[in-house]
């Protein structure tokens, strides 16, 4: 919908005059192209807002303000799916001694941050996940998941709760999870410095972690280090999941199989069949 403004400048190079950025990050050999592009994009916006002045506006909530590409009753970010998926264990199936202060009935219902947070940490991840405007749906670990060779289907962030590594099963299917080397997926693994119990047992959690997922926890950029390491409060991890979001997007784009665009399709077809006829 936004494709008629598009903002075309020659500055910006030929190549992203001619491929947009998407095809500039898809292609590796096009880095040089695509950093040209998104610094004289950034000195643009620099120069428009020194020189534009706009008159002070009323807050909105962001999430009943309506898109301003689409058309009334279509939902900003429904074309960028992100799942939020969570590996902890409910209050029914805790280890031994764990206190069920920041569990529910489900995988879902964890609130790690308890009592500072009046609700579950996947509503948290949720609202900031929609903020960036990607449409969130939230599932609990081992819910609906893919063979380990399929494709990407859309990227995804995993909370993993410490304490569930402590059951067998858990522990089994987060170290396959790790062994399948899918970097569409970002882990963050948050906990609370103020729970005395995580407190305690921390060095036994931290070493389970890095025994059950190895790969996971060496993988990628510092911030995607930090976030697997442990987010001890929820002021980090509000400032952390946005950076594990945006790479877990770029990392689906460049493993996600790429469509021809529509128009591309018609023609192959029209040829094939004007090749196939008398």
């Amino acid at each position: 919908m936004a494709a008629r403004l598009r903002y075309d400048h020659r500055d910006l190079g030929q190549r992203y005059a001619s491929d947009g950025l998407y095809g500039l990050i898809k292609l590796r050999r096009y880095a040089e192209e695509y950093e040209q592009a998104v610094y004289e994009l950034a000195k643009r916006i620099v120069s428009v807002a020194g020189s534009v002045r706009i008159g002070t506006g009323r807050p909105v909530d962001h999430r009943l303000a309506p898109s301003a590409f689409g058309s009334p009753g279509v939902e900003v970010g429904t074309s960028r799916p992100m799942r939020i998926t969570i590996a902890a264990p409910t209050r029914h199936d805790l280890p031994e001694g764990r206190s069920p202060e920041y569990y529910g009935d489900s995988p879902q219902d964890w609130n790690p941050y308890h009592p500072n947070a009046g609700r579950p940490l996947a509503r948290t991840a949720e609202d900031l996940v929609r903020s960036l405007n990607y449409q969130p749906s939230i599932a609990s670990f081992g819910e609906g998941r893919h063979d380990a060779k399929a494709l990407p289907s859309t990227p995804e962030i995993l909370l993993v709760d410490r304490w569930a590594l402590m059951n067998e099963d858990h522990r089994r299917r987060l170290a396959a999870f790790d062994a399948e080397n899918r970097p569409w997926v970002t882990v963050v693994v948050p906990w609370n410095r103020a729970d005395h119990q995580s407190r305690a047992a921390e060095v036994g959690l931290t070493e389970m972690v890095e025994a059950t997922m190895p790969a996971t926890l060496r993988r990628g950029r510092a911030s995607l280090h930090s976030a697997a390491k442990g987010v001890p409060t929820m002021e980090a991890f509000e400032q952390i999941l946005p950076q594990v979001a945006e790479v877990a997007a770029q990392q689906f784009l460049r493993h996600a199989p790429a469509a021809p665009p529509a128009e591309d399709r018609r023609s192959r077809t029209f040829v094939l069949r004007e090749r196939d006829t008398p």
